[in-house]
C-alpha cells in the first residue's frame, strides 16, 4: 500500500555486540544484492531489545536513515557516537522503560537531533497500530523536508486528521500535557511543509 520492502530476521535476540553486528551486515548485503531498493528511505525498527539494537546498528554503520524505536531508547553501546539519524519514540505511561524514553527525548532535544515521540495508554508492549501509522507518517513528512521523497499531500493531510483528532480527545478529556504534546509534534513535524501554524 505505501510502497514499503519490509524485512526481518526469524531468529533476533539480544547478544554479544559483534554477533549483532555481524548478523545486520548480512542482512544488509543480503537485501541490497537481491533488491533495488532507495538506501537513503532506510527505516530500522524494534520493540524494547529490538529498539536498542536498531540504534546501535544506526549509530555503527551510518546506513539508516530514520529509527522508530519503542519500548527502549538507545544501546548504552552508542554512547559517545554521533546521532545520525532521525528518531521516532513510542512508549507507554506504565511501560518500565518510560523514564529512559523520556530521558531519552530531553538528550535529542539538546543534541537538536530530528525527533518525535508519542505515547499510549498501556504497558511494556508493542504499540497499537494507530501510533504505528503515526511513525511512518511522521518518517514520510521528515524524508519529503528533506526532499528525498516526493510531496504527498494525503500524507500530510492523514497526519493532520489524527493529530487532530487525537488533541480534540485528549482537551474534552483533560488530558492537558498529552495535548501539549500533539500539539508540539505537530507544530515541529509540518514547519516548512504543512501549515504549522494550525495548531492552536
Amino acid at each position: 500500500e505505501r510502497g514499503y520492502a519490509i524485512f526481518c530476521s526469524n531468529n533476533a535476540r539480544n547478544g554479544p555486540t559483534q554477533l549483532i553486528m555481524d548478523a545486520a551486515e548480512a542482512m544488509f548485503k543480503d537485501v541490497y544484492s537481491r533488491f533495488s531498493l532507495q538506501n537513503k528511505r532506510t527505516c530500522l525498527g524494534g520493540f524494547s531489545g529490538g529498539s536498542r539494537v536498531s540504534s546501535m546498528i544506526a549509530a555503527m554503520t551510518g546506513k539508516v536513515n530514520t529509527i522508530i524505536g519503542a519500548g527502549a531508547a538507545f544501546s548504552d553501546r552508542i554512547e559517545g557516537l554521533e546521532i545520525n539519524f532521525d528518531y521516532y519514540g513510542i512508549t507507554s505511561y506504565l511501560d518500565f522503560n518510560y523514564a529512559e524514553m523520556m530521558m531519552l527525548e530531553k538528550k535529542l532535544d539538546s543534541l537538536d537531533v530530528n525527533h518525535a515521540f508519542s505515547i499510549f495508554d498501556g504497558m511494556h508492549d508493542w504499540p497499537p497500530p494507530l501510533q504505528i501509522e503515526m511513525a511512518v507518517l511522521w518518517m514520510e513528512i521528515t524524508d519529503m523536508k528533506q526532499g528525498i521523497m516526493a510531496a504527498d499531500e494525503t500524507v500530510v493531510k492523514r497526519y493532520e486528521l489524527i493529530m487532530d483528532s487525537l488533541q480534540a480527545a485528549y482537551a474534552d478529556s483533560g488530558r492537558i500535557l498529552d495535548q501539549v504534546r500533539t500539539l508540539k509534534n505537530w507544530r515541529n513535524t509540518l514547519a516548512g511543509i504543512g501549515n504549522p501554524e494550525r495548531p492552536d
